[in-house]
């Protein structure tokens, strides 16, 4: 547990393949880390992980990760592209009770490989990618048969891009009803 917290020399991290989690507030506050390769059978991203990595610009989540806790990217200020790689299983995104798993991250794009879970409770905190008010581009894959109400509440509506892509590869549900394209 916070291995390497606070280093402010690291710049780049890869994970071994061998590894198998990531423990919670790992790599927190490490002030120069722009760089990290999660190894492809890490199942988990603990909490506080990576947060408040400042310099941290883009994060590729493999499909063998089943669970990234609480707070794991928030604080991240250059983290604008995240990948959650093609993927059979669920990934349980975690939540804050104060702010949402990926707050004060300016995201540009996000990619969806899969079907992803969160709890979304006044105990459970926000949905992932609330008030990304930076966000351009969201891809959903086929994998993912469901677009959860207020996924991505007010990430357009609060901020600088009045217009978010989202592109579907096939069809999806959105609050009960089935859609085949979005305009935003």
């Amino acid at each position: 547990i916070h291995s390497f917290s606070g280093n402010g020399i690291l710049r780049d991290v890869v994970i071994a393949d061998a590894v198998e989690s990531v423990g919670t507030g790992c790599f927190a506050n490490c002030s120069s880390l722009e760089r990290v390769k999660i190894g492809s059978n890490v199942s988990e991203i603990g909490n506080d992980a990576f947060k408040d990595c400042p310099l941290l610009s883009d994060i590729l989540i493999p499909n063998a990760t089943e669970r990234i806790g609480n707070g794991a990217f928030s604080g991240c200020k250059s983290l604008s592209d995240v990948i959650i790689e093609d993927r059979s299983e669920p990934l349980a995104l975690g939540c804050n009770y104060s702010s949402p798993l990926f707050s004060d991250c300016p995201l540009d794009s996000v990619y969806i490989g899969g079907k992803i879970t969160y709890g979304t409770s006044s105990r459970e905190g926000y949905s992932p990618f609330y008030r990304n008010t930076s966000l351009r581009t969201v891809v959903i894959t086929d994998k993912e048969d469901q677009i959860y109400n207020a996924e991505f509440y007010n990430a357009a509506q609060a901020g600088l891009h009045p217009s978010i892509t989202l592109e579907l590869t096939n069809r999806a549900e959105y609050d009960g009803e089935t859609i085949e394209e979005f305009e935003g």
